[in-house]
């Protein structure tokens, strides 16, 4: 099974892009929801900071984080981010058309349409993740 896999993709290159593509569009849908219960919990907790854990958090019943995605919230505002996903931002922004998305570069949130922009992302969150701000 895992030879045609294999071949299959060797035979159709298009289609490990093409599952790039759904993979970085699932993980996107997974940051937009997990980002709304992030964004409550800081609204609602001004003072916290640091990591959220996820039983604190109010997360619909059906709601499964994919791994890697993680939050991180300082000074009233949430931040969704998950790393080593370099598509998720572009598939993300299309999804949300938000100018809240990007990936963090010198402290900064990139947009993947508008460049630079002058969101600052705390240092907790890693260098070149691909974040969503609140």
């Amino acid at each position: 099974m895992l030879l045609s896999a294999i071949l299959y993709s060797v035979i159709n290159p298009g289609s490990e892009l093409a599952m790039e593509q759904q993979e970085s569009t699932a993980i996107a849908g997974n940051m937009a929801v997990y980002r709304n219960a992030v964004t409550q919990f800081s609204r609602s907790t001004p003072g916290y900071s640091g990591v959220v854990p996820d039983a604190s958090l109010n997360l619909p019943t059906w709601f499964r984080k994919i791994g890697g995605v993680s939050n991180y919230v300082t000074g009233g505002k949430g931040y969704v981010y998950v790393t080593g996903q370099p598509g998720v931002a572009f598939a993300l922004y299309r999804r949300t058309e938000s100018l809240l998305v990007g990936t963090k570069t010198g402290g900064f949130l990139v947009h993947p349409t508008q460049g630079t922009t002058a969101i600052a992302i705390p240092s907790a969150i890693p260098e070149l993740a691909t974040v969503y701000a609140e």
